[in-house]
């Protein structure tokens, strides 16, 4: 007798459905019909763990990839393309974990064919949440994990969240020759040293690279040395992310332009100044993102000069940096959808538009405004900007932050007392009409309130010109 794990066929041993109606067998169903009835069943997002009803739908695809062979074979793909590997609370035993995917990797560990054959197919695979998990049980469940990422060797995202990184974990990544992007989250460097992310970085050829700590303690935590052995990483990226201001410091002080990079997103800015000198020599840089900026504001503070950042078409920055924006003529999408708490809340008090900043906006397409601010605009018509307009803007985003909450006190004026309405949908479609008629919006067709709780969007109907509510689609199903 073989071993049991030969017994299993590959994933692709399959032929195609017979239909039968007792003995008699019926006329075959072309297979293009069978997968545009898994298309549809499919998730909306290709990540699946990703919104409202994708735990239905997965359970569903599963189901039905149980039917036969040919199902499998064309389901199983889709299920297992993306992999969460995370501590599982059982619902009958609070308190103990269980790791996803385990029964997967340990039919990998057996060589079994069915297994192997599918963790080709696997794409994107996150390990998460496992901090919380005291450090021997965790790591014991890890290293089933960890021990079948080079079966995985198709994937092309990995990424890394709340949990301790192991030199073995980095070791099997810097092999993934497919990997594209990598993602550093929230995690220990404890058992970490200078060498093993030399080489990482030496290996690795990514176009993708995300290293965030969220906090102060983290960051100082992460040795320099460490921070600076990442930099052979990122000289050919085309997609930078990062809190670690030592890591763009020492990417500062290299002096050598990615000039690849074509979106940067940098959380903590500690001296603005020579960060956009540096910016001024990324010739590729499409997309930028500032927030938390630190440097100490003066009377004169320092100009930001988006012409000399060519190709940047899209930028988000903290609502105070929109005195220092200059030349914004070539942008086609500007956010201040920042987590800059301090300058959002008092927006009010501190952010009062000029005619200048928002001269050079005519050609915006896409804009996105905290609440609070889009209420200073409206508390300081400018005459000017009605002149102006923004008559190429096609999208309003506005995202109602903690101020509104505390619209009543917003609202002083008598005359706007008409806003505020007991019906928060007409409350905000009220208060787009406004923004419509104080900036002069003649060609936006969708604008949305992106909540606290729940989001709304309206979006123009091309034929009949009116503005449509749409209305939250949790299933399709």
């Amino acid at each position: 007798m073989k071993p049991y794990q030969n017994e299993l066929r590959d994933i692709w041993d399959w032929k195609s459905p017979v239909r039968c109606s007792g003995h008699r067998i019926l006329e075959p169903i072309p297979a293009e019909i069978y997968l545009m009835i898994f298309d549809y069943l499919r998730a909306r997002s290709d990540h699946y763990g990703l919104g409202k009803t994708a735990p239905k739908r997965f359970n569903d695809l599963r189901n039905l990839s149980l039917v036969c062979r040919y199902f499998c074979a064309e389901i199983l793909p889709w299920l297992f393309e993306s992999i969460i590997f995370h501590p599982i609370s059982h619902k009958d035993a609070p308190g103990k974990d269980q790791m996803g995917y385990v029964s997967f990797c340990k039919s990998i560990e057996r060589d079994e064919n069915f297994a192997r054959s599918l963790a080709l197919r696997v794409k994107h695979c996150t390990m998460r949440d496992w901090v919380d998990v005291p450090k021997t049980i965790a790591q014991a469940f890890l290293n089933v994990h960890i021990n079948v990422l080079p079966h995985m060797a198709n994937l092309t995202t990995v990424l890394l969240s709340r949990m301790r990184l192991v030199p073995p974990l980095l070791t099997h990544i810097r092999r993934l020759s497919h990997l594209e992007s990598l993602t550093i989250d929230c995690c220990d460097f404890e058992e970490i040293f200078p060498k093993h992310v030399q080489k990482l970085a030496l290996k690795c050829k990514l176009k993708s690279f995300r290293l965030y700590h969220r906090n102060k303690e983290d960051i100082h935590r992460l040795d320099d040395s460490i921070a600076e052995e990442f930099i052979p990483l990122v000289m050919h990226l085309s997609e930078l992310g990062t809190d670690n201001w030592r890591l763009i410091r020492t990417l500062i002080s290299c002096d050598t332009p990615l000039s690849n990079l074509e979106t940067l997103k940098i959380i903590f800015v500690e001296d603005l100044k020579p960060l956009c000198r540096y910016l001024y020599q990324l010739p590729a840089l499409k997309s930028l993102t500032m927030d938390n900026i630190q440097s100490r504001r003066s009377h004169t503070p320092y100009l930001i000069s988006v012409p000399l950042m060519a190709n940047l078409r899209h930028l988000t920055c903290p609502p105070h940096l929109i005195s220092s924006l200059t030349g914004l003529h070539k942008l086609a999408s500007l956010s201040f959808a920042t987590c800059q708490s301090d300058d959002i809340l008092s927006a009010l008090i501190r952010v009062t538009p000029t005619p200048s900043p928002w001269r050079d906006m005519s050609r915006l397409v896409e804009l996105c405004l905290p609440y609070a601010f889009a209420v200073s605009i409206l508390e300081h018509p400018n005459p000017a900007r009605t002149e102006i307009g923004f008559a190429q803007l096609r999208t309003l985003i506005i995202l109602l932050d903690e101020c509104f909450l505390f619209r009543d006190w917003l609202h002083k004026d008598p005359a706007r007392d008409s806003i505020i309405v007991s019906n928060e949908k007409t409350e905000l479609y009220e208060f787009f009409q406004a923004m419509v008629q104080e900036l002069y919006l003649p060609n936006v067709r969708s604008f949305s309130f992106r909540g606290l709780v729940k989001d709304w969007v309206w979006d123009k109907e091309e034929t009949t010109d009116q503005w449509k509510l749409v209305e939250e689609d949790d299933d399709v199903y």
